[in-house]
């Protein structure tokens, strides 16, 4: 007597095929089926953006190559003019970037939207754009950029590093 509805489903499976090794494969083939749809299912939505996001993130990744050459002062000169005079951007990323070596991998991760950040007046269209990336000294990191649009344009007008616990 069969416990359940699956048990049974199973066992008329394996009656129904002849040889037992061949029923394992096609178990094993329909899982496998299962989790590439799923996996590449979500690699579809992670990658999917509208063309203007697709446009700041390659504003945002040709920014992060300035940065990742240790041009720190060009990096500070192509952020947003209204955050220039912030702070010494150049010796910003001096300190926070430089010591984490060159970068191994960047991925990009999340997209969130903003009208406003306290620190910049006016209500604007903003960006904020994360990747996870690994550094030669370390290995997990997430770094934030902030976009705001200038007429047509995207400009960096933040950039941030948190580390991530492993």
């Amino acid at each position: 007597m069969h416990t359940n509805l699956h048990e049974c489903f199973l066992e008329q499976r394996l009656a129904s095929v002849k040889n037992r090794a061949a029923f394992v494969s096609i178990r094993v083939h329909w899982w496998f089926r299962l989790t590439l749809f799923c996996a590449i299912g979500g690699l579809a939505e992670a990658l999917t953006l509208s063309a203007d996001d697709e446009t700041a993130r390659q504003t945002a990744l040709q920014w992060l190559q300035v940065i990742d050459s240790g041009n720190y002062t060009d990096a500070a000169q192509m952020m947003a003019e209204e955050v220039r005079g912030e702070q010494d951007w150049a010796s910003h990323f001096a300190t926070h970037r430089a010591p984490l070596g060159p970068v191994k991998n960047r991925r990009f991760a999340e997209l969130r939207r903003a009208a406003t950040i306290p620190e910049i007046p006016g209500a604007r269209n903003y960006l904020f754009m994360q990747f996870k990336s690994s550094f030669e000294r370390k290995s997990g990191a997430i770094e934030e950029v902030v976009l705001v649009k200038m007429g047509c344009c995207w400009e960096v007008c933040r950039y941030s590093i948190m580390a991530v616990n492993r």
